[in-house]
C-alpha cells in the first residue's frame, strides 16, 4: 500500500471517528454495546498499522532498486511527499511515455 499523503490520511481519521461516534450513538437502539465498539475501533487500528507497516517496508524495497538501477530518475524516490497536482503530472507523463513507446513497438 502506497503511503498517504497528508490528505488522505485525515479523511480517513474523520471517517473512522464518524463511524465510532455513529456507533456509540446509534448503538443501544441496534442491540450494539460499548464493549463491541471498543473492540472494534482496536480491531480497525491493529490492521491499519501492520498495512502502514507493509507501505512503509514496501516503499523502502522499491527507493533501493530505484536508487541501484542505473539511469532511474532517484528523485522519483520520495514520490509520497508530491501534491496531488505534481503526482497527477507525473502520472501523464508516465502515459505520454507509455503511449510513445507503444507506437515505436518497444524499441528504444
Amino acid at each position: 500500500m502506497p503511503a498517504l499523503h497528508g490528505n488522505q490520511s485525515i479523511v480517513r481519521r474523520a471517517r473512522r471517528s464518524i463511524c465510532i461516534t455513529g456507533q456509540q450513538n446509534l448503538g443501544p437502539a441496534y442491540g450494539v454495546n460499548t464493549g463491541t465498539t471498543v473492540i472494534t475501533y482496536l480491531a480497525v487500528f491493529l490492521i491499519q498499522n501492520t498495512q502502514n507497516r507493509d507501505g512503509k517496508a514496501i516503499q523502502l524495497k522499491l527507493d533501493e532498486l530505484i536508487k541501484g538501477v542505473e539511469g532511474a530518475r532517484t528523485h522519483l524516490v520520495n514520490l509520497e511527499s508530491l501534491s496531488d497536482e505534481e503526482l497527477e503530472a507525473l502520472q501523464e507523463e508516465f502515459k505520454r511515455l507509455n503511449r510513445s513507446h507503444d507506437k515505436s513497438g518497444g524499441q528504444k
